[in-house]
């Protein structure tokens, strides 16, 4: 299979069996069981993966419904690029972006895609204070 339509077959792929707990997220996707340990830090970014590490970040100001989705976003994301070693900005994100709005509902994506904006732009004008 080329690369693009490894990205198409992977963008529809479903997580399935996500369990989240303070410090750990375990799902199952592209036939595989993923566990990461969870790690709430502040970030410039609202999540972010160790390159070394079975560890995933989110940043502390996010609000805890919407700290699941970025989480499995973030998980999916190091899953792909260390498999398929796919590029992180303009492959795997993509794909992560497709399974994050699948693992949301249709109705409430809009409004989890809102409130991250709001969260990512409030982040923005207090770091451009300081």
């Amino acid at each position: 299979m080329d690369k693009k339509g490894l990205m198409k077959y992977l963008s529809k792929l479903k997580v399935s069996k996500v369990e989240f707990s303070k410090n750990k997220i375990s799902l199952i996707f592209d036939g595989e069981k993923l566990e990461n340990k969870v790690v709430k830090k502040h970030l410039l970014s609202l999540g972010d993966w160790s390159r070394k590490r079975k560890v995933v970040y989110y940043d502390n100001h996010l609000k805890k419904k919407d700290i699941l989705p970025i989480l499995v976003h973030e998980v999916v994301e190091k899953y792909i690029t260390e498999k398929y070693k796919l590029k992180v900005d303009c492959e795997t994100h993509k794909i992560a972006d497709a399974i994050e709005k699948s693992f949301v509902s249709r109705r409430a994506w809009r409004a989890h895609q809102q409130r991250i904006a709001e969260n990512h732009i409030h982040k923005r004008k207090k770091s451009k204070c300081k």
